[in-house]
């Protein structure tokens, strides 16, 4: 009984020591700056508040890491600071998907390369940060050809591929641009960056490929038409 009594002085009584974080700030893109926290023992590993800011004032994404992981929910916007998906990282599921854009020529497509009838239930596949952070490190992997010139014109238009496992990854990725067909180095993105929720038929998780109408623009940025507003907006300033 003594021993046991020892046992629980010693877990009681025991000092909590918490890990000593410092901030940084790390630079996404021109438009886009990442501030985060690390610990000091250990610069690589992530630990705390987590936000990537659109011109150093906009959150477009917010969250929390812990022992470099993502945990908990985390909240996506769009450039205007609007809610576009909210996704609990401990439940591994979208908690919010704002809706999207009805324009036809603007919005992303789909295929399904299964059959399926009007009584099976199918869903599209989900990126993991929404329509705007959730895509901002994929199109950023694009550079531009030298075999490809902008002729005067101010953007050229492309379309983005990506395939999605029934495992919810990235498994292909090919930019389709002024007659060329571009295949993407899937290395260079993180486990992160790569993750989707997949698209599922009567809840069993399928194959499927996104399809994003897309532009290059004069300074040779590849970006999706949903954000062609904003970005016409930029290249101009």
């Amino acid at each position: 009984m003594k021993t046991l009594i020892n046992l629980y002085l010693v877990l009681f009584t025991a000092p909590v020591f918490a890990q000593e974080t410092m901030e940084v700030m790390s630079k996404f893109d021109k438009e886009h700056m990442e501030v985060f926290r690390v610990l000091k023992r250990d610069v690589k590993t992530r630990e705390g508040l987590y936000q990537m800011r659109y011109k150093k004032k906009t959150a477009v994404a917010s969250g929390v890491y812990r022992n470099d992981k993502r945990t908990g929910v985390w909240h996506f916007y769009d450039s205007k600071g609007k809610i576009l998906q909210n996704f609990d990282y401990d439940k591994n599921q979208v908690t919010f998907e704002a809706p999207e854009a009805v324009s036809p020529i603007m919005h992303f497509n789909y295929r399904i390369d299964e059959k399926f009838t009007e009584k099976d239930s199918v869903i599209r596949p989900i990126k993991i940060g929404g329509r705007y952070y959730g895509y901002l490190p994929i199109l950023k992997l694009f550079k531009r050809p030298a075999d490809i010139g902008m002729d005067g014109s101010l953007q050229i238009p492309a379309i983005v591929e990506l395939l999605i496992s029934p495992g919810g990854n990235l498994a292909d990725y090919v930019i389709h641009i002024d007659g060329l067909d571009l295949n993407v180095n899937l290395n260079l993105l993180t486990a992160d960056e790569k993750r989707f929720v997949p698209a599922t038929k009567n809840g069993q998780p399928i194959q499927s490929t996104i399809i994003i109408p897309c532009k290059m623009t004069m300074g040779g940025k590849l970006i999706s038409l949903s954000d062609m507003q904003k970005w016409e907006v930029t290249e101009t300033n």
